[in-house]
């Protein structure tokens, strides 16, 4: 399996090294860089704060840099480069823990997309077309955060995280993945099947295998749907499915395991061509495991997030005003540490760490994060410099300490807590 990987990973460059002697036509870079300000409101345990409820104020810079070129007009070829300035909030004082905050700055610079493609057939009307790589993947157009839940979310455990490193912009997976599309009568009807390769959560390089399509019925109506089977061929099975007594079935007849199938479906009303106005409705749910399971897995409504959204007319006063809701009736935290302490496949259940914080025990129902929310608003102030605020109770990750001092994910979502909440402002300039 992991030379598999190495052919996904090595492709692209010999892609490129093979383009010296081949027509190479450079398309225009796309850079820019956005300052934003972001403050947490009570956010949770996650975070190690002694005072969760004291608002944290942080700014960070982001900046990005994508250079992408076509050969013989068949082959695309995309790399980009991204930085950003971590701001990482913890106690200032030692144990007793202090309320007063400090916030440590980690420089990052990454690789967030390398990936080539090839076209079969018409330019315009590919009969299929092939993409590899590391690269940004999104099914729902519409979605402006909430959503996407087919490649941002994990089975057993049930989780639905957001993206650590965007607070804006950032309803879509980042996927290492082979990917084949085909479109079909003038573009109506889309489909990709890809395989992909985990690298956004434990154990690493599983491979899933999905299938997502979508078809616009009319001007006004577009529907989609999708599979995802999920760690369909691990690289270590005894990891993928631990077989330890704490990982096992109540009834000693099995153990839980991270793999799963999630489907998804979605719909898109569009009423501009009716109205003439940017007003739009749209919807998704996705079923986090298709099959039930003791205990912990019992009931199939629990493992079904359901986001709509709608897209407001300003008449020109903004160019997006946006709201989107989630009803989730998850019974748990919403918390990968199972997997990254042990690689269980059964929820967060640890009482010290995340509910005790949370004046929770682990048999109590979580309630205060069954329903989320977001408002999102942008306006072009300029050509290439546009202004966006957000203000969010979502599934946000961040970045914090971990136990031996160094930067990483957190293991959950820190909007948790009764009335957390955030907002963020960006100020963009791209070119």
């Amino acid at each position: 399996m992991k030379s598999g990987m190495k052919w996904i990973l090595s492709g692209l460059p010999l892609l490129m090294f093979s383009a010296a002697s081949t027509d190479v036509v450079r398309n225009p870079v796309n850079a820019g860089v956005a300052l934003e300000a972001f403050q947490l409101y009570n956010a949770n345990s996650y975070l190690n704060l002694a005072h969760p409820a004291e608002p944290l104020l942080m700014v960070r810079p982001t900046g990005w840099i994508f250079e992408s070129a076509t050969i013989n007009d068949r082959i695309s070829l995309v790399m980009g480069i991204g930085a950003t300035t971590f701001s990482l909030p913890h106690d200032s004082g030692s144990y007793p823990r202090s309320t007063n905050y400090q916030t440590e700055l980690f420089p990052a610079v990454a690789l967030v997309q390398a990936s080539g493609s090839y076209t079969w057939g018409d330019l315009k009307e590919p009969a299929l077309k092939l993409t590899f790589g590391q690269m940004p993947y999104k099914y729902n157009p519409d979605a402006k955060n909430l959503g996407e839940y087919l490649f941002r979310s994990t089975p057993y455990p049930n989780t639905v995280l957001n993206s650590p490193f965007d607070l804006v912009n950032s309803a879509q997976a980042n996927i290492l993945a082979l990917m084949l599309s085909k479109n079909m009568f003038g573009g109506s009807w889309k489909n990709d099947l890809l395989i992909t390769s985990a690298t956004q959560s434990s154990p690493l390089y599983d491979f899933s295998l999905a299938y997502v399509t979508s078809y616009r019925i009319s001007p006004i109506l577009e529907l989609g749907a999708g599979v995802n089977l999920f760690r369909l061929i691990p690289v270590q099975p005894s990891i993928t499915t631990w077989k330890a007594d704490t990982n096992r079935y109540p009834d000693s007849s099995g153990y839980y395991s991270l793999k799963g199938q999630m489907i998804m479906a979605r719909f898109s009303l569009d009423f501009k061509p009716v109205l003439g106005t940017d007003l739009k409705l749209y919807g998704e749910g996705t079923l986090l495991g298709v099959q039930n399971f003791p205990r912990y897995y019992d009931k199939m409504m629990d493992r079904l997030p359901v986001m709509v959204g709608l897209n407001i007319p300003t008449w020109g006063v903004l160019d997006m005003l946006n709201v989107e809701m989630e009803y989730w009736k998850n019974p748990y935290l919403n918390s990968t540490l199972g997997i990254i302490n042990n690689g269980s496949g059964t929820p967060n259940l640890d009482y010290t760490n995340s509910y005790k914080q949370l004046d929770l025990k682990p048999t109590d129902a979580v309630k205060d994060d069954d329903l989320r929310w977001s408002v999102s608003a942008t306006r072009s102030l300029a050509k290439t410099i546009s202004l966006t605020a957000k203000a969010a109770n979502d599934h946000l990750q961040m970045m914090e300490f971990n136990v031996g001092g160094f930067p990483s994910k957190s293991y959950g979502d820190v909007m948790s807590r009764k009335g957390s909440w955030y907002y963020v402002l960006r100020v963009q300039v791209a070119i």
